[in-house]
């Protein structure tokens, strides 16, 4: 006991106490502000970007008072911490100099959290660079994008500010998509319909879009036109529509395999290049 009493009273020995006192306060303060914050998002807007960023600050303000209470603990470091407080003007030159750039990310990347163009989940390209992917991610240095390609990208925030960006989200997320066709001259262009049509209306991952009024009115469930006439046969053009633009490849996909297969069975050919070699002898 005099031992634990002695090092309790030593300097050293109150520093470390006071440090694991201060760890256990700070840790403490930072799962309970955590806590009220997670429950808030989850009820608000569990994808909205402030609230990342928000998680963010509240890490970054509980290491700084962990910081500055082991400053004042420990009286050593009380006495650099006020040395580096007669230099403060030109310490915080440098360091401002030396970060314009994290510092120019992090302030866009509250502007994107307040004005929110668009929010984690959200698919979006950015016109200029050709970039099309899901938003999983922001924090003060970049927004992270994950591509169709499984990659992630890491953006800075100043370039995602900067950026013209087309968020499927805000609008409807539906995706239009063309089916085209080609028939020879032979084959009969309304059989060719009425097979295109029987296989888009029992797809699973066709979306019919009409309005009641539409439906009302007679409109069909999809519209298969004559796109042009070629030179070796007609060309037929259906406008598909899906949920997003992962069915939407899949939708054409399984529909052209299955035209090709229904326009065997009811006879209707499709044409394709011939090669006729004379031999002059």
């Amino acid at each position: 006991m005099e031992m634990i009493k002695n090092f309790y009273e030593s300097e050293i020995g109150s520093a470390i106490i006071s440090i694991l006192l201060l760890s256990l306060a700070c840790f403490i303060l930072y799962r309970f502000i955590m806590f009220f914050v997670n429950r808030l998002s989850k009820k608000i807007d569990p994808n909205g970007l402030h609230w990342k960023l928000i998680k963010q600050v509240v890490k970054i303000i509980c290491m700084l008072l962990f910081v500055l209470g082991v400053v004042d603990a420990v009286p050593s470091l009380s006495k650099i911490g006020t040395a580096l407080v007669a230099f403060s003007s030109v310490f915080a030159a440098a360091v401002g100099l030396a970060s314009q750039d994290t510092l120019g990310n992090a302030i866009d990347g509250i502007a994107i959290s307040m004005f929110k163009p668009f929010n984690v989940g959200d698919r979006v390209r950015l016109v200029s660079k050709g970039i099309i992917g899901t938003v999983v991610d922001i924090n003060f240095r970049y927004t992270s994008i994950k591509t169709v390609e499984n990659n992630v990208l890491m953006i800075p925030n100043s370039i995602m500010n900067d950026e013209i960006i087309e968020n499927s989200n805000i609008s409807d997320a539906k995706i239009k998509a063309f089916l085209d066709v080609d028939i020879s001259y032979d084959s009969s262009v309304e059989d060719a319909r009425e097979v295109i049509l029987d296989l888009v209306s029992k797809h699973p991952l066709f979306v019919d879009i009409r309005t009641e009024e539409e439906k009302e009115k007679g409109v069909p469930l999809v519209k298969t036109v004559v796109r042009e006439l070629g030179a070796s046969g007609v060309s037929l053009r259906t406008t598909v529509c899906s949920a997003n633009i992962g069915d939407s490849f899949s939708l054409c996909s399984d529909l052209r395999e299955q035209v090709l297969k229904a326009f065997k069975e009811k006879g209707i050919s499709i044409p394709y290049q011939t090669i006729e070699i004379i031999n002059h002898k």
